[in-house]
């Protein structure tokens, strides 16, 4: 089974991938594929979070195989079990499997099936690889590394670089010279998550300035106005928009919307959108704040002020 257009919505993880590719899944034409790429959920044979293949397709047999697969929807899925997962999901994902593994079985019997969008920011370091080989149309979203850090932070997510240093074509391809950052001995969660963040922007934003045609948006610009944004994407990936679609994203988006998830909740989408990187400065003290920048300045400044981390704000924690 094969679609007319794939879609790749991705970047670094607590980045909005999952809201993004929701909303760009909405149309019944339109399927939506959740991170096939993770180790933990995704296909069979997947053993790495954050794969990286080269665009010149110099890479195992094995991941190709695996890749065209899913392109054909000639694949399944891992039921994944995580600590978030509360006793009824537990008991609902033993006995008849996830609902991810279900949404691929319902995309497969989809007459009107003419679009699938695929999520997965474990999968970021596979898009040009993905662009160049199968012809998707990457989706990226940066989010600030304040935001980043606050949000992994509340979930209390075990970070670290070892499935970077571990992968020989992607440090040769982009960290050749920076031995002493990935080995780099980080003691704080700040530290580690931030490291993540300056690693997998510095790959995509190195890769999207070789490539004009991929949408490259910031997470802060798309919650500040996101039905003109959506409305722009929609269009520019020739999706059919509809004001049943620009009622869900004001429904989900409003002010009155909560600002701040519970703390075990992993996605939550409904909220205040044009306040979630307001309460992300707060949610940091100026130390902390000090320290991401310090760690991922040299991208981030590609993309944001200086000023946007918050560094002549006092602490309000």
């Amino acid at each position: 089974m094969k679609t007319h257009k794939w879609i790749f919505v991705t970047g670094a993880p607590r980045s909005s991938t999952t809201f993004v590719g929701k909303i760009l899944s909405a149309p019944l034409k339109v399927g939506y594929l959740h991170e096939p790429f993770n180790p933990y959920c995704g296909m069979p044979g997947i053993d790495r979070l954050f794969l990286y293949l080269r665009r010149d397709g110099s890479t195992s047999s094995h991941y190709r195989e695996l890749i065209e697969r899913l392109f054909n929807y000639d694949f399944t899925l891992k039921t994944g079990h995580f600590t978030e997962d509360n006793l009824w999901q537990t008991v609902v994902k033993t006995l008849i499997g996830s609902r991810l593994a279900w949404s691929v079985r319902l995309a497969k019997l989809n007459p009107f099936l003419s679009a699938t969008v695929i999520k997965d920011p474990t999968g970021c370091l596979l898009t040009e690889y993905l662009s160049e080989h199968f012809d998707v149309k990457p989706v990226i979203i940066i989010r600030h590394p304040i935001g980043v850090v606050a949000s992994t932070i509340r979930l209390n997510w075990e970070i670290n670089l070892d499935t970077i240093r571990q992968q020989k074509e992607l440090v040769e391809d982009y960290f050749s010279d920076e031995y002493g950052f990935l080995s780099a001995n980080r003691t704080e969660p700040v530290e580690h998550v931030a490291a993540l963040w300056r690693v997998l922007n510095k790959v995509l934003v190195s890769q999207a300035s070789r490539h004009p045609s991929w949408q490259l948006i910031k997470h802060e610009a798309l919650s500040a106005n996101p039905v003109e944004h959506f409305r722009t994407l929609y269009n520019v990936l020739d999706l059919p928009w509809s004001p049943r679609i620009k009622k869900k994203v004001i429904k989900l988006t409003r002010q009155k919307n909560p600002v701040e998830a519970n703390e075990r909740t992993v996605h939550s989408f409904r909220r205040n959108s044009a306040g979630l990187f307001r309460h992300s400065l707060q949610t940091l003290s100026r130390e902390q704040r000090e320290k991401v920048f310090e760690i991922t300045k040299d991208v981030a400044l590609q993309l944001y002020s200086q000023d946007s981390f918050g560094l002549d704000t006092p602490d309000q924690r």
